[in-house]
């Protein structure tokens, strides 16, 4: 399964269509996510099945980090994020979390600001240390740093 890219629309686990979208893909230890947003709690739900197939078979190759890249919108209601942070605390328990998660934010998504307090103390709650970046090569600086 690793090296294939993988998308939510793979897999739907409510009988609610999810909104948002995402692909992810590895690249050796770094795992890439492409996000388009808004997002409901049925997106977050629906990356369950997904986190537990590829990250435990990229858990399996050793220690590894994520980058996010958002588009359009990073909207999500109060029970979207909680579903969000239900997702990180699973796979911190599953010994499935990357060492460290970048997220990329252009300018352009207005609603950033609304949600990155709630998504930053999920974050928290998980003990994951997460940063924000405007540009992919910050991020890649910043999550490269945790590989050593």
């Amino acid at each position: 399964m690793l090296g294939k890219s993988q998308s939510e629309q793979d897999r739907q686990c409510s009988r609610f269509k999810p909104h948002g979208a995402i692909t992810v893909w590895p690249e050796g230890n770094l795992i890439r996510l492409e996000l388009k947003g808004p997002f409901n709690r049925e997106f977050f739900a629906s990356l369950r099945s997904l986190n537990a197939d590829l990250y435990a078979d990229f858990n399996s190759q050793g220690p590894f980090v994520e980058i996010a890249v958002f588009h359009h919108s990073m909207l999500m209601s109060s029970a979207t994020i909680d579903e969000f942070g239900a997702v990180l605390l699973e796979r911190q328990t599953t010994g499935h979390a990357p060492l460290a998660t970048a997220w990329v934010i252009s300018p352009e998504i207005k609603d950033a600001f609304v949600v990155l307090p709630h998504v930053t103390k999920k974050f928290e709650q998980a003990q994951r240390p997460f940063m924000w970046f405007r540009t992919l090569r910050e991020a890649e600086e910043w999550v490269r740093g945790f590989l050593g």
